[in-house]
C-alpha cells in the first residue's frame, strides 16, 4: 500500500529526523530509544517521495519514525516560540514543518487502520504478530 507524502511533507520529515538522529546531549533535540532511532534513520533513506508499505508490520515501524519525528518537531517549534516570537518566520517555519509531519502520521495511523481490518478480514482473527509480518499488500 502506499502513504502518499507531498514534497513539502518529504521535507519536513526529512527535517524532522536530522532533529532526532543528530541528538549530542545539550542543543535540546530529543533523545529517542535506540529502536526508534533505527526506525528514523529507515524512514530518513526512504523520503524521496511516496512510501510504499506492504505489511503492517513495516508500517508499525514507519509510524513509530513518524511519531518520533512528529514529537521533535512539536518541541522544536515549541522552543523556536519561545526564544524568538510565534510570528517570527523561525517558528512559523517551524509550526508548518510539524503540522506536515503531523498530517502524514494521520495519515499513517488510518493507513495502518485499514490493514489491521483487511487482515481481520482476510484471516478471521485479529492481527497477530505472525499476520503482522506475513500478510503483504502490494501497491
Amino acid at each position: 500500500m502506499v502513504l502518499h507524502c507531498s514534497f513539502e511533507e518529504g521535507r519536513a520529515l526529512a527535517r524532522g529526523a536530522e532533529v532526532v538522529l543528530s541528538y549530542d546531549g545539550g542543543t535540546g533535540s530529543l533523545l529517542a530509544p535506540p529502536v526508534e532511532t533505527a526506525a528514523v534513520e529507515n524512514l530518513a533513506r526512504r523520503l524521496d517521495g511516496d512510501l510504499s508499505v506492504y505489511t503492517y508490520h513495516e508500517l508499525e515501524g514507519v509510524e513509530s519514525a513518524l511519531e518520533a519525528v512528529t514529537d521533535a518537531l512539536g518541541a522544536h517549534m515549541d522552543s523556536l516560540i519561545l526564544a524568538t516570537h510565534p510570528a517570527g518566520e523561525e517558528a512559523v517555519v517551524a509550526y508548518f514543518d510539524y503540522a506536515h509531519a503531523l498530517t502524514v502520521l494521520g495519515r499513517a495511523r488510518e493507513l495502518k487502520s485499514e490493514m489491521g481490518a483487511l487482515i481481520e478480514l482476510m484471516t478471521g482473527s485479529p492481527v497477530t504478530e505472525e499476520s503482522a509480518r506475513d500478510v503483504s499488500f502490494p501497491d
